[in-house]
């Protein structure tokens, strides 16, 4: 038997596959969403539905720990910058494939930030700042600044608005081909019906332990079902009745009846916190105060 249980996020009530699944590799899950995501190309959209989709088919150079700390992802190391702080160079972790068997290389990680630049609202921020994305060799990128911008690296690890790496030789907009690196690939979509996610077997994990999004990705599922399910009451139903093994965003007054019921258990996570913290310096003091600034950084 499969164990349910539930995590309170915020305001939304959400009900997941239990330890059993966590321990065993293969089975199916179905997941119950608030809709159908806009699209499946997460450069282009800050929703969150994308994002929970998306993040299992695509991934980034970096991403954040448990701790909301920046760490390497698809990158081998976080990257190294000048002394001037104008200069990013990132190597690369070799041997990764993407869903079609094609290798990652530099020549796909400046495409595919070229892109970013161009299309998501993160990129567009960050695109003022860069003077030039150069391949150095297979493994190794350099990203110039025209000037020093602190944020970067945090910006290039959301999976939302999302700096995706994908072959160079398939960067359409809008996005017509979904492949990416990550531990499952798109099989097949139904629009109002479902997505259908299957496991990538050629999926190359970071070594040692899992840490937040970091560290090593497990594949235990042989496939994920994301369905649509728009109506709060039906999907809290669902959740009461076991339908699905995870109902996304529930009402909070829903708990008590979902703690009742046998097929979930609730449990209560904290607001993950702010990985980005930016000033407005437009305004007046203390604002506009670089020792102010300094002083809220510690």
């Amino acid at each position: 038997m499969k164990m349910k249980f539930a995590l309170l996020l915020a305001t939304a009530l959400v009900a997941v596959p239990g330890y059993l699944m966590a321990q065993e590799k293969g089975g199916v899950i179905n997941v119950a969403t608030i809709g159908e995501p806009p699209t499946l190309d997460p450069m282009v959209s800050t929703a969150d539905l994308v994002g929970i989709v998306t993040q299992h088919i695509f991934e980034t150079l970096y991403t954040f720990d448990k701790n909301w700390k920046v760490t390497p992802l698809l990158a081998e190391s976080l990257p190294e910058i000048s002394a001037d702080g104008k200069t990013y160079t990132i190597k690369l972790r070799t041997g990764i494939k993407f869903h079609d068997g094609s290798e990652m290389s530099s020549k796909d990680v400046v495409a595919s930030l070229e892109r970013w630049e161009k299309l998501a609202s993160r990129g567009k921020q960050v695109a003022g700042f860069i003077d030039k994305i150069s391949a150095v060799d297979p493994s190794t990128v350099t990203i110039a600044l025209k000037q020093p911008y602190a944020p970067l690296t945090s910006l290039l690890a959301f999976n939302n608005s999302a700096a995706i790496i994908i072959p160079a030789n398939d960067q359409q907009e809008p996005m017509t081909k979904f492949i990416g690196t990550g531990p499952y690939m798109l099989k097949d979509r139904k629009a109002d019906q479902y997505i259908q996610l299957v496991r990538f077997d050629g999926y190359k994990s970071r070594s040692g332990e899992s840490d937040g999004y970091g560290g090593a990705r497990h594949q235990y599922l042989d496939e994920i079902r994301f369905v649509p399910v728009p109506d709060a009451n039906t999907r809290l139903e669902a959740a009461i009745s076991g339908q699905y093994d995870y109902v996304d965003s529930l009402p909070v007054e829903s708990f008590d009846r979902l703690k009742a019921s046998s097929a979930s258990q609730p449990l209560v996570l904290k607001p993950f916190g702010y990985p980005v913290f930016v000033f407005n310096t437009a305004a007046a003091r203390p604002r506009t105060s670089p020792s102010a600034r300094r002083s809220v950084r510690r």
